[in-house]
């Protein structure tokens, strides 16, 4: 990036306009609002000094002397413009046209605060080529630093969603737990508890999976991820549930799997924890069961003579 050193010519020689480098502000009326002018000049732009909005200039990334400086505020990057008008008119033109990536990254990187410093030096770069009039080399940067913006929120999107599942999940194995500690069965092929467990652990795999695949929109909003998850993990609770009872009372045909029965009194323990788990996995299989079978009674119904 090309740098300057400051000169120190008094802030009444020259006079600049000091704008915000992302999306223009709105006037009462909704117009863009314009930026405050400045008996300030380009000199002045030094870590730790006041801008003209009156807050601390934490990292200057650029200057050229009497064209532009380029800063990090506590909020935002900033654009310190031109002394000339003229040319300060015409740097904001070339900057008009970074302004959706601009606002872009800045939904995406507000709450990537690890990487702020790599998104600031990308931004800081663009901003510089299009002041010096590289607009598309300015546009090609952004382009790449939206999608790498959109890979890292993905990547750690992923991560937190697969953490507060297990979390849930936990929660839900212990409450499950108990209650089959405390609540006995005479029989495997009644134990709903032991049903809800395997659709626990079934929902979980089936998370685990849809993750892996990028099947599964992510984001890094907690409520949203953990509202998700437990809600996912719920209905693979339930599916498993009703699933034993429909099997239980003779709702639904009696299941087989080469010699071993997953319904009737012939089921085990382990049948029953085999089938909470698939119900809990296939989230289409209870409903697609329910399904089959009204369709078997409505096909039942036209065949019977009238």
């Amino acid at each position: 990036m090309a740098m300057s050193s400051a000169s120190t010519s008094s802030a009444a020689e020259t006079r600049s306009i000091l704008a915000d480098t992302s999306s223009p502000s709105k006037g009462s009326n909704g117009s863009a609002a314009h930026a405050p002018m400045a008996t300030m000049p380009i000199a002045a732009v030094r870590v730790g000094r006041e801008d003209a909005r009156g807050v601390a200039i934490d990292q200057v990334f650029a200057v050229k002397e009497g064209a532009y400086a380029i800063y990090r505020g506590p909020d935002r990057m900033m654009v310190h413009f031109a002394d000339d008008a003229a040319l300060a008119n015409e740097q904001r033109k070339n900057l008009n046209a970074l302004a959706g990536a601009r606002a872009k990254l800045a939904v995406l990187t507000g709450d990537l605060a690890r990487s702020r410093a790599y998104y600031d030096g990308q931004i800081a770069h663009a901003l510089q080529l299009a002041l010096d009039g590289e607009g598309e080399k300015a546009k090609k940067i952004m382009v790449q630093t939206v999608k790498r913006a959109e890979e890292e929120r993905a990547s750690r999107g992923r991560i937190q969603y697969l953490l507060y599942s297990l979390t849930t999940a936990a929660v839900f194995l212990v409450i499950l737990g108990i209650g089959y500690a405390a609540v006995s069965f005479a029989k495997p092929a009644n134990n709903l508890w032991l049903a809800a467990i395997g659709g626990a652990i079934g929902a979980v795999f089936s998370m685990s999976i849809a993750i892996r695949s990028r099947t599964v929109a992510l984001d890094l909003n907690r409520n949203a991820n953990i509202a998700d998850g437990a809600l996912r993990i719920l209905v693979g609770v339930i599916a498993a549930g009703v699933l034993i009872l429909l099997m239980a009372t003779n709702i639904i045909p009696k299941l087989q799997v080469g010699g071993g029965a997953l319904t009737g009194e012939a089921a085990t323990w382990e049948t029953i924890l085999l089938v909470g788990f698939i119900a809990g996995f296939l989230e289409r299989l209870l409903p697609d069961i329910l399904s089959d079978r009204r369709d078997a009674e409505a096909t039942a119904e036209d065949a019977s003579p009238v």
